[in-house]
């Protein structure tokens, strides 16, 4: 099969973006009238890095099949995660701008919403009862 080295570009009628494409179908760039993000992929098609017009922005680590931090260009991280046995099962989220977060899960597992702060010392504390875990309205 022969690939096509340039990359492909697509504008919606109502957008004055345009997305383009590399050779291997991932997401190289976003344009208005100048760049607005590009990303960077490892050859088994993870993504590796963030740029914005002013350079890069930020880099991403993997374990296993999750990504799980990032860092600026300075090495400062970013944020973290972590994670369960399972493929995408979030346990935490510590972001250096929001701090430590928790998914709450509904009953088939889906993160539905997130706690931090106090808001997890209360759940925490009704953990003998069903709410938690379960969003409520």
């Amino acid at each position: 099969m022969k690939v096509d080295p340039t990359p492909a570009k697509m504008r919606r009628p109502d957008s004055a973006r345009t997305l383009i494409w590399d050779a291997q179908d991932h997401l190289a760039a976003v344009h208005a009238s100048t760049l607005i993000e590009a990303y960077a992929w490892t050859d088994d098609g993870r993504m590796a890095a963030r740029y914005t017009s002013s350079g890069l922005s930020e880099s991403f680590v993997y374990a296993g099949p999750q990504m799980v931090s990032s860092y600026t260009p300075s090495n400062a991280l970013t944020w973290e995660a972590v994670w369960g046995p399972d493929l995408d099962d979030l346990l935490e989220f510590d972001s250096a701008a929001a701090g430590l977060q928790v998914p709450v899960r509904d009953r088939r597992g889906s993160s539905v919403r997130r706690m931090a702060g106090v808001e997890m010392e209360v759940a925490a504390a009704d953990r003998a009862g069903y709410a938690w875990g379960v969003a409520s309205a």
